[in-house]
């Protein structure tokens, strides 16, 4: 489309059909975890009304719907049983999903593969009646009806202000994959299937079965343990990910990161490594070279110091700057949900080893990696336009 008034239609037209989409949806929610806004899974039902293709051309039926509360001026929203919220402008939540198209495309560029949600083109925050959002909430679990009443809570208060509006956007969410902080419950929730006492049984059958169940306590105890260090390397690897592109997260607690997770094969899903990073609305730049997979070189002594020496820059950067509200309020580090996560600053020699090894692993796999045409066009696509 050549002309403004053509690319204002376009426009338009773009925002009527996210708006239909999420007419269209069922929605539960991910995350409230965030200081600026609330994070859902919207699942359009009838493929009818699946109006948007991811960059490999695949119909998304499930999205990521990012949405905050609008004003001028900054509004705190607190009640009882919610987290407080703060409100921020129209341009900072539009200035926010610029930056993920930015960082998008810039670990397309480098990395070969993107490390946030894919976003669509004339990607701009909506208006919307959060009542659309209510009325379509799942509500088939007794946790679904808690976080309903939590949400009705958010709603109503914000409602207490005449200028504080409900923005949305929409990112392509990817099958399996779930927040830190609801991973970590899941582990932390994980129970053995102990064998239950049986009258008949005699002395020795109780002695073995008590073995049996002592050993299948060690082995969740153990996948638990296990689990979690995983958990935390997925966290930390992929915020280097970010500041290799040269940004650190201001907001990086568990509810930001959404990794891959399958309850059914736990050990297998985390040893993935994979993961996305989401909620841009607290980004800091770091001056960082300009980093690509071609200058790192496998069992080169001399890139893999100038990597390691990078890494301990961008783990300083991290540490300093991951919980930007708590740094501007002066709060104690260790109040800070990044640093609760994992303090980068303790990590021992071992656990550094381990994370550089994974990490060059993930590196050594994003050069093997090639971009689709598709990718390609649509990356050259939203640079020329």
């Amino acid at each position: 489309m050549d002309s403004i008034k053509d690319r204002e239609l376009s426009k338009v037209i773009y925002q009527d059909l996210i708006k239909e989409t999420i007419l269209n949806s069922r929605f539960e929610l991910l995350s409230d975890t965030s200081g600026y806004g609330l994070i859902f899974l919207g699942s359009i039902e009838n493929s009818e009304k699946c109006y948007f293709k991811d960059a490999n051309n695949n119909i998304i039926s499930k999205y990521i719907l990012k949405g905050s509360f609008i004003s001028d001026y900054p509004t705190i929203i607190e009640g009882n049983g919610i987290n407080e919220k703060q409100s921020v402008t129209l341009k900072e939540l539009n200035d926010e999903i610029k930056t993920q198209i930015e960082i998008y495309l810039k670990s397309l560029k480098v990395f070969n593969t993107n490390i946030v949600p894919d976003i669509q083109l004339f990607p701009e925050s909506i208006n919307i009646d959060y009542n659309v959002i209510i009325q379509n909430l799942k509500t088939d679990t007794q946790e679904s009806i808690d976080k309903k009443e939590k949400l009705l809570k958010y709603f109503e208060i914000s409602q207490k202000y005449e200028d504080v509006n409900f923005n949305v956007f929409i990112m392509k969410y990817v099958e399996n994959y779930d927040t830190y902080d609801n991973i970590l419950e899941i582990i932390n929730n994980l129970e053995p299937e102990l064998e239950e006492y049986k009258e008949e049984e005699t002395d020795k059958e109780m002695e073995e079965r008590n073995i049996r169940n002592e050993n299948k306590i060690e082995e969740v105890n153990k996948l638990q343990n296990d689990s979690i260090q995983k958990l935390k390397y997925i966290y930390i690897i992929h915020h280097l990910l970010l500041g290799l592109l040269g940004y650190i997260h201001g907001d990086a607690h568990g509810g930001n990161i959404m990794i891959y997770f399958d309850k059914n094969n736990i050990e297998k899903s985390l040893d993935e490594y994979k993961a996305y990073i989401i909620d841009f609305g607290r980004l800091n730049k770091i001056n960082i070279f300009n980093f690509n997979l071609n200058m790192y070189k496998e069992n080169d002594i001399n890139t893999t110091n100038i990597l390691i020496n990078t890494i301990i820059y961008i783990i300083n950067s991290i540490d300093n700057n991951c919980d930007t509200v708590r740094k501007e309020s002066s709060e104690p580090k260790e109040l800070w949900s990044c640093i609760d996560i994992s303090d980068y600053t303790k990590l021992n020699m071992e656990e550094f080893s381990n994370l550089l090894h994974i990490l060059i692993a993930k590196l050594n796999n994003f050069s093997k990696l090639e971009l689709t045409n598709i990718k390609l066009q649509k990356y050259k696509e939203i640079i020329l336009n």
